[in-house]
């Protein structure tokens, strides 16, 4: 599946991603941006794009390492993704597998990007604000100016 436009599937809180692959097609590199926590940045793939993350994910393991750094989990023992069905249904919807597994995937980064220093939250009551201004004027406009007002 491919997302061009703006949106991963229906997760508008996921700002960037990236697939890298590495290591000469032996390894998976996922980059991203996203303005929330990390449980609610896992909902929006569960949500909102969990046939193509499952699709993406299904192959991949976990070997053993040590650590990344100190305060971070190690992986003792392999482990393979939740559990699929037809290839691209359940893994990711299987939530607490699917949020472990992807935890400990993790590693630390040294990079952030951040276009604008906003929120997509505040961006969307930004935008929504700027149209109704603009607009006509109709009940739902004029309520969302006023609750920006009130604010």
């Amino acid at each position: 599946m491919f997302f061009t436009q703006g949106w991963l599937g229906n997760a508008p809180g996921i700002h960037f991603g990236h697939w890298h692959i590495i290591d000469n097609g032996r390894r998976f590199l996922f980059c991203s941006n996203y303005d929330g926590n990390f449980g609610g940045y896992l909902d929006d793939f569960i949500n909102g794009a969990s046939t193509g993350t499952t699709l993406a994910w299904r192959w991949t393991e976990l070997s053993p390492r040590a650590p990344a750094v100190d305060g971070q989990p190690g992986i003792a023992a392999p482990r393979s993704f939740p559990p699929t069905r037809f290839v691209i249904f359940r893994g990711v919807k299987c939530e607490l597998k699917f949020k472990s597994y992807a935890r400990d995937s993790m590693l630390p980064h040294i990079y952030h990007f951040d276009a604008c220093n906003r929120t997509i939250e505040q961006i969307n009551l930004a935008t929504g604000l700027r149209d109704a201004l603009f607009g006509e004027r109709n009940e739902k406009n004029d309520d969302l100016i006023m609750r920006a007002i009130e604010t």
